[in-house]
Parts: structure tokens; C-alpha cells; sequence
């Protein structure tokens, strides 16, 4: 889950720099595999036991999945019909998602804390910004 969820967070600032730079091209395939990713995050943070110490950790990055997967079904929405509230909806997401990550990151930082790890994942979330 939170290899997917690092993906995810990363896809959603690339959509955007992609958007910023034109790349619409690029950004459309990154919009599609953003709502695909972070709904395989969230998805899986559904079915995680539980887990006393990593709740919090887990409902906030579950959050944050339903927000970037928003993000990238309203993008998707904006290449397919051209419509700017489209857009507007979708960064409005990415704000709020940019809002929680913070948080995510010192729940994140507190499993590390207690010795947690994940592979060749760092237990941090990029922010959108």
C-alpha cells in the first residue's frame, strides 16, 4: 500500500508540472495511471488489518488516496471534455490533498520511529504543493 501511495503522491505533482510545461500529451497518460494507483493504495488500505500503532497512519493515507484519485478522475475529465471547472476541481483536490500530507508524513515518521520500515520505500509522502 505505501509504495502505492508514494507513486500516487508523485504522479499528482507530475500531472500538474506536465500540464504546466504543455506536456498534455504526458499528462493525460499520468492522469489515468494516478486514478488507477491511488485507487489500488486506497483499495488496499481497506483491507489492511488492525493495527493499533499504524491506524491513524493507514486512514490518512487512505484519505489522501481518495483525494488524488479524485484529482486524476477530474483531469481525466478536463482532457476528455476540455471543460476549465474540470481543471479547477481537479487542483482544488490537489490543494487539499497538499494540505494533509503533513500530517500523513508525521504519522509516517512515527512508525519510523518505532522501528517500522518498508523496503526500499522511504515513509515519506510528497506533498503536490
Amino acid at each position: 500500500m505505501l509504495t502505492q501511495a508514494v507513486d500516487a503522491q508523485q504522479l499528482l505533482v507530475d500531472v500538474q508540472l506536465d500540464i504546466q510545461d504543455g506536456n498534455d500529451k504526458d499528462a493525460k497518460v499520468l492522469a489515468a495511471d494516478l486514478t488507477r494507483t491511488a485507487n489500488a493504495a486506497r483499495d488496499a488500505s481497506g483491507t489492511m488489518t488492525d493495527w493499533s500503532d499504524g491506524n491513524p497512519t493507514v486512514v490518512a493515507i487512505a484519505s489522501l488516496m481518495d483525494l488524488a484519485s479524485r484529482a486524476g478522475t477530474e483531469y481525466q475529465s478536463w482532457f476528455a471534455d476540455d471543460k476549465r471547472a474540470a481543471l479547477r476541481r481537479a487542483k482544488d483536490l490537489r490543494h487539499q490533498n497538499d494540505a494533509q500530507v503533513p500530517e500523513a508524513n508525521a504519522d509516517l515518521a512515527a512508525l519510523a520511529d518505532k522501528g517500522i520500515s518498508c523496503q526500499d520505500t522511504p515513509l515519506e509522502l510528497e506533498a503536490p504543493g
